[in-house]
Parts: C-alpha cells; sequence; structure tokens
C-alpha cells in the first residue's frame, strides 16, 4: 500500500505557548509518514525560539522564518518548502484527532481534489453532513458554497495535493488582497473543486478549532463574512 508523505503545516505568529498542543497533535498521529513545518513571522514573543526548539528535537519537524508579516506569506512559504505529495494546514490555535490522517488520506482518490471532515468548536460542530463517509460530486459541493451551505471556509480541517496549494499569484480581488487571511481560503476550496470531478467527506468530526479573542475569524468575524461574499461574487 502506498503511503505519499503528508507535509503538516503551520503559520504561527505570538503563540509560542498556544501552539505546543497544536505541534503536539501532528506528532502523534498514527499516520507515519509526515513532516512538520513551522513557519513563523514577525512575532513579539518567544514564538520563534520553540519553533527552533521543535525542530531541534525532532527531526521531521522544520522550521523556518520569514520577516513579512502576517498569514498569506507563511501560507506561501510553507507551501514552497513542503516536500509531501499531500498537504494539511493545522493553524496555530487549533489540533488534529491522532487517526485524522490515517482516516483521510485514503479517501484523496485520482478523482477526489480535496477531503474534509467536520470540526468541533467546544461543544459544537460545524461542516456535518452525513454520518457516513462519501464522495460529493463536485458540481453539488460548488452550489452549496455558492449558496453558502453548511460546508466548510477554513482549510484547517482538510487535506489537499501540494500541487493544487499554490494558487495564491491569482488576480483576485483588491480587497481581498489587503487582508487574504479570509477570503482566499475559500477560493482553495473553489478553484480545488473545479479542477476535479469529486471531493470527499469524512463524517468524523477530527479537527478542533479553538474560540478565542485572538483567532482571526473571531476577531475579524464581520470583515470576514464580508470577504467570503465578495469571493463568492468574484469566482461564482
Amino acid at each position: 500500500m502506498h503511503y505519499p508523505l503528508v507535509s503538516l503545516m503551520t503559520p504561527v505568529k505570538d503563540r509560542a505557548v498556544m501552539m505546543q498542543d497544536t505541534v503536539n497533535s501532528m506528532l502523534h498521529q498514527t499516520y507515519f509518514n509526515t513532516e512538520i513545518i513551522l513557519v513563523e513571522s514577525d512575532s513579539t514573543d518567544n514564538t520563534w525560539k520553540a519553533c527552533e526548539n521543535y525542530a531541534y528535537l525532532w527531526d521531521r519537524i522544520s522550521a523556518y522564518q520569514i520577516e513579512e508579516e502576517g498569514q498569506y506569506p507563511a501560507y506561501q512559504k510553507c507551501v514552497e518548502v513542503a516536500k509531501g505529495e499531500i498537504g494539511a494546514f493545522v493553524w496555530s490555535d487549533d489540533t488534529i484527532s491522532p487517526e485524522y490522517l490515517e482516516k483521510m488520506v485514503p479517501l484523496l482518490t485520482e478523482d477526489v481534489g480535496f477531503v474534509y471532515c467536520p470540526a468541533r468548536v467546544g461543544d459544537e460542530v460545524l461542516y456535518k453532513l452525513h454520518n457516513y463517509k462519501m464522495t460529493i460530486p463536485s458540481s453539488n459541493y460548488l452550489s452549496m458554497i455558492f449558496n453558502k451551505g453548511n460546508i466548510p471556509v477554513s482549510p484547517g480541517c482538510a487535506i489537499f495535493r501540494i500541487k493544487d496549494m499554490a494558487i495564491w499569484d491569482m488576480d483576485a480581488p483588491e480587497d481581498i488582497r489587503e487582508y487574504p487571511e479570509c477570503g482566499l481560503d475559500l477560493a482553495l476550496f473553489i478553484l480545488i473543486a473545479r479542477k476535479y470531478p469529486f471531493v470527499a467527506y469524512h463524517p468524523e468530526p477530527m479537527a478542533q478549532f479553538t474560540a478565542h479573542e485572538g483567532s482571526i475569524t473571531i476577531a475579524n468575524y464581520e470583515e470576514c463574512k464580508r470577504k467570503y461574499n465578495i469571493v463568492r461574487e468574484w469566482l461564482k
């Protein structure tokens, strides 16, 4: 059986303590063929030192520091240095269950663009469709996106092919590029779904998102909703 290398990627800023759970969840995957990429940008705390320590202690962790501020350049760096065939983002305030990759990777077949699962935020479960694994025609999935259905906008609960993730040189609306952390993530799902006949869904909520005042979606909730609507209009 083929076990492709999976690149688990975490852009991080000012989360030296919070990222510990994130890194531990990546290290303790039951799927064995992984690399972990940490990209730190413009932190004011000990985040870079923490990244260096992780890379020193674990051979499969690589740490990079960039001068540009924001998740967008860090995202680009993650994809640029990734060696895996498959990629997954695990945001620095989130975690994934130990069997996340073991259960998701086999569903990424040749005709499937990406695989996603529900995400848990506290006691709430987001993006739950059914109680069974399924492939969804991409046309149906895209219809759910443009009709604001119950589908993810964050790549933190999905896996993709690395070759499909380098989409950020596209001519996005200026309003999106000014704050790309909200908007271009939804564009990633749309553009990849258009390349493949199917996307796949696993019913277990194996991604855990953390709601706190410093999170992008909590701190910029209304702005994120506006940006997602701009992306839907741009790519419809």
